[in-house]
């Protein structure tokens, strides 16, 4: 595998850096959804309402995106390493509190630094894949990064559950308190991938200047939206929906449900082997086209026979999942190579996007409630139908996309 000038600094190798990655993206990923099976179990414990439980997790999304925000373009004037070291410290810290917590606004202030530091973590983890490795080796590993992205929220409340057959919902974030101390031991022994030559210029409060040099960068913008609008605007919704769907409308016990929940992700990975075999025979142009648009067929598909049963439902969005698993790696690459310079600020940029896309595209199904199902394979159409528009757009402009060539590879 190989690695930037910077890359090969690092004192124990490809290896270790590669396990720090996804170390480091498994814990922000299991901090989102593994304690989401306990909440029922914390609302009769702190005696409040579900409604104010469920502030853990919608806080928690919020003030993620603050610190992607802030944290990201941080990491451009200061170096990853001192970033990585504060937010994995106040995580390993708030965990803790979360933990101990001894009532319900407690632990709502600890969801919050928690997800700061998650938000500053998960933006300096695509910046230093950037830094550190070189185009053919950072797709290999950006891979394997995203596929936890995709995987891990599907299976982190089925780990959370099973940790709830034996201890409280307390138990979930002594897991995390573990990991955080793992990663800190991990960043001792991690050297920084930014250059100092590659540091933005001025201040450190001029730094989040860095998202306005991204956001002017319209084929950034663009291959952004395109990428990720058909999967990020449903992903959200399923993860919210799919226990009323699997459990509501087809009858199964929590039991059942979890099986195929677990399933569709583990079964999801298999689209990072169909993407390194097709992708030897066509551009990236033609497979993005393809991938969008069998998006779109999915969608269609649980319109027409996802309410038939629970395992039409399962295939289809087995299908999507796996589309989803397969796009994301390259177009990770993609964006990065877009963007030359402030590569903090463009990470944030990419993870707030998926964010904000997909709670915005939620939000209004969740909140009226009714046939979720119908809502998903809707979001899904409307996902494709803005992400081909913005894919047709993209290949009919005269500007060059770093790695996406049209006709045969």
């Amino acid at each position: 595998m190989e690695l930037t000038r910077t890359g090969q600094a690092q004192r124990r190798g490809t290896p270790f850096i590669v396990f720090f990655l996804v170390l480091l993206m498994m814990f922000v990923m299991f901090s989102t959804d593994m304690y989401a099976p306990a909440l029922p179990q914390m609302a009769e414990q702190f005696g409040e309402s579900e409604s104010l439980v469920n502030m853990t997790v919608a806080l928690f999304f919020a003030f993620n995106i603050v610190g992607m925000l802030v944290l990201g373009p941080v990491s451009d004037k200061t170096g990853r390493r001192p970033v990585l070291f504060v937010a994995i410290g106040l995580f390993t810290a708030a965990s803790v509190g979360c933990a101990a917590a001894w009532g319900i606004w407690a632990l709502i202030g600890f969801r919050v630094v928690q997800a700061i530091a998650c938000g500053g973590i998960m933006s300096v983890n695509l910046a230093v894949v950037k830094d550190s490795f070189v185009d053919g080796s950072r797709v290999t590993v950006l891979m394997i990064t995203q596929a936890i992205s995709v995987v891990g929220p599907i299976a982190a409340p089925v780990f959370g559950a099973q940790l709830l057959v034996w201890f409280s919902w307390r138990a979930t974030f002594v897991v995390l308190t573990v990991l955080g101390l793992v990663a800190l031991g991990c960043c001792v022994a991690f050297r920084e991938s930014l250059a100092p030559e590659d540091r933005a210029p001025g201040a450190l409060v001029t730094s989040l200047r860095g998202l306005a040099v991204v956001g002017r960068n319209w084929r950034f913008m663009v291959f952004l939206l395109a990428t990720a609008a058909f999967s990020a605007m449903p992903f959200n919704l399923y993860l919210t929906a799919a226990p009323f769907i699997y459990e509501g409308y087809f009858g199964l016990s929590p039991q059942a449900y979890s099986y195929f929940f677990g399933a569709t992700a583990a079964l999801a990975v298999v689209g990072l082997g169909v993407y390194r075999l097709v992708s030897r025979r066509v551009s990236l142009a033609s497979l993005t086209t393809v991938l969008i648009g069998c998006a779109g067929l999915t969608g269609v598909g649980l319109l027409l026979v996802g309410h038939a049963s629970p395992w039409a439902f399962f295939l289809f969005m087995l299908a999507f999942q796996m589309i989803g698993t397969m796009i994301r790696p390259y177009a990770a690459n993609v964006l990065l190579s877009l963007q030359e310079t402030d590569t903090g600020a463009a990470s944030s940029m990419m993870n707030c996007s998926l964010q904000l896309l997909g709670f915005a595209a939620m939000m209004p199904a969740v909140l009226a409630g009714g046939d979720y199902l119908t809502s998903l394979a809707i979001l899904i159409c409307l996902g494709f139908v803005i992400s081909m528009a913005l894919w047709v757009f993209l290949m009919r402009s005269p500007a060059e996309i770093p790695h996406v060539k049209r006709g045969a590879a």
